[in-house]
């Protein structure tokens, strides 16, 4: 199963070698960039665009869950 993760905007310099190591190790993650829009409605536009399958939208404050919750979730 590949999973893809679509976030609006650039990551942060700072961040980008963690963010290169965990996609190096983790070989079914798929990261991918939307442009920033100006409304909540057109990012979600474009988060859709870039979207495949099964989505899962995540959110500050959405429900949050353990590791084993979301891979449960996510099976």
């Amino acid at each position: 199963m590949k999973i893809r993760l679509v976030a609006v905007g650039k990551i942060a310099s700072h961040l980008k070698e963690a963010q290169d190591y965990y996609v190096s190790r983790l070989k079914f993650l798929e990261l991918h960039e939307a442009k920033k829009g100006r409304t909540k409605e057109e990012e979600g536009k474009k988060l859709l665009e870039k979207s495949k399958g099964f989505t899962v939208a995540l959110d500050e404050r959405g429900r949050e869950m353990t590791s084993r919750e979301f891979a449960s979730f996510l099976l």
